[in-house]
């Protein structure tokens, strides 16, 4: 498999096909290239991989942090335990000057590069994303709790198990209804999962406005499917055959994936109801999970520190030590 972003390229298979297949292409193309092997640390698109025996763990550079900390003034700062924390409700305040709006969007700049490699601050980051047109005081301070929260957890990144259930993709999705305050429109978070190691996550807002907590987890769901699908088509081009397997927390919008047509829900936009064949096409799976097991809760508000801590793990976002790897494995 390759994974390519413009000239730099990273790809995995046997050593021995991978050399041949290297040494074809260098006749072909004037390049510069280089084999690792368990044990090596390297750098691909401005992340740390480290080959372990037993999987790969992948971090941010921690020079963006750094950046990050120097741009606010917080080298030095005492860590903060979670990432946010929920605000009791909106307040009118006047916006930055220009000079701080400035440093706020150019934070929030590095924020966002660093989430791809730490999904458990994709939510932080979503919600200070809102803000960068006309960024406040209160905007900067959730930055700069984000940046504290970084700065603590420097060591943490991606832990991508070797061994592990290769015949499914496991696509968890939640949603929290009506959650932001301007437009009443929901959040949605999701996670996909292949050998219990993290694919991919999102954190985002719905489109619609949903009149009911069970339409905003229908139509979260809708939109991880759609995720799962495309993601097992990904898999499918390298070889790898996936069947998916959707969880969902909420009973309603289970039960509006298992029947056809829109019901009592007269408003239902048409569009997401194609789930409702791919289902009963049995192109996906559908299962329940109980809240409190279901990791996609941390795409979707701020949650307490035990809490926080409890989905990190599940995610898979830990440091790259024996303990906390036996810990995610119980």
């Amino acid at each position: 498999s390759l994974e390519i972003h413009m000239d730099d390229i990273y790809g995995t298979g046997p050593l021995k096909v991978t050399e041949e297949f290297m040494n074809d292409l260098s006749k072909e193309v004037v390049m510069k290239w280089k084999k690792h092997q368990v044990g090596d640390e390297f750098e691909h698109l401005k992340s740390k991989r480290r080959i372990e025996p037993d999987g790969m763990f992948i971090e941010p550079n921690d020079k963006y942090v750094k950046s990050m900390a120097w741009l606010l003034g917080l080298e030095g700062a005492n860590p903060a335990p979670t990432p946010e924390v929920a605000a009791d409700k909106e307040m009118e305040e006047e916006p930055l000057d220009e000079q701080q709006a400035k440093i706020y969007r150019r934070g929030v700049g590095v924020s966002i590069y660093v989430a791809s490699d730490r999904p458990d601050v994709q939510h932080a980051v979503r919600e200070l994303t809102k803000d960068m047109k006309s960024p406040t005081p209160s905007s900067m301070n959730r930055l700069r709790r984000l940046t504290r929260y970084l700065l603590g957890t420097q060591e943490k990144g991606v832990w991508l198990p070797r061994a592990g259930d290769m015949e499914h993709l496991e696509a968890l999705s939640d949603t929290d209804w009506a959650a932001c305050k301007r437009s009443r429109k929901s959040r949605a978070g999701a996670t996909f999962f292949v050998g219990n190691a993290l694919v991919t996550s999102y954190s985002r807002g719905l489109s619609m406005i949903c009149l009911s907590s069970g339409e905003a987890e229908f139509n979260g769901g809708v939109a991880a499917t759609q995720e799962a699908l495309f993601l097992k088509e990904i898999f499918a081009f390298m070889g790898i055959v996936l069947s998916i397997r959707m969880w969902l927390d909420s009973s309603a919008a289970r039960g509006v994936f298992q029947r056809q047509g829109v019901g009592r829900i007269r408003h239902l936009e048409t569009k997401g109801l194609w789930v409702q064949q791919g289902l009963k096409e049995r192109k996906f799976t559908l299962n329940a999970i109980d809240t409190e097991t279901n990791v996609s809760d941390i795409g979707t508000k701020s949650l307490s520190k035990q809490r926080f801590e409890e989905l990190r793990m599940m995610l898979g976002v830990i440091g790259n030590n024996k303990e906390e790897k036996m810990m995610r494995e119980v």
